[in-house]
Formats: C-alpha cells, sequence, structure tokens
C-alpha cells in the first residue's frame, strides 16, 4: 500500500507536475488539480480494463 502511494505521489509530480501548478484564483487552482488528479485516475482506469500494471501512465500515452 505504502509503495502505490508514493509511485502515485512520484508520478504526479514527475509526469503531471502537480508542483508547478500555475494558477491565480483559487478556482483556477482547484480546476487543475481536478484535471491533473483525474487524468491520472483514468490512465490508471484503461490500464486496469487493458490488463495493464495500473501505474504505467506513460507508456499508456505512448503507446
Amino acid at each position: 500500500m505504502r509503495r502505490r502511494i508514493e509511485t502515485t505521489i512520484g508520478q504526479l509530480t514527475e509526469q503531471f507536475h502537480i508542483s508547478r501548478v500555475r494558477a491565480l484564483k483559487h478556482w483556477g487552482l482547484l480546476t487543475r488539480m481536478s484535471n491533473k488528479l483525474g487524468s491520472c485516475l483514468l490512465g490508471a482506469f484503461i490500464n486496469q480494463c487493458l490488463g495493464r500494471p495500473l501505474m504505467k501512465l506513460k507508456d499508456l500515452v505512448l503507446a
């Protein structure tokens, strides 16, 4: 469980650049963060449907 959480946080910071959200207002921050988290969840769901490892998000985009 801990490894999955650390992997997810690592991917959010490296691939989705969640540490650099350039929003000017509160709603912009919420929108950008929800978009990034939603795309991560959607990628994991697609990988699960395809029978692939859940957190192989970069391979999903490049495939």
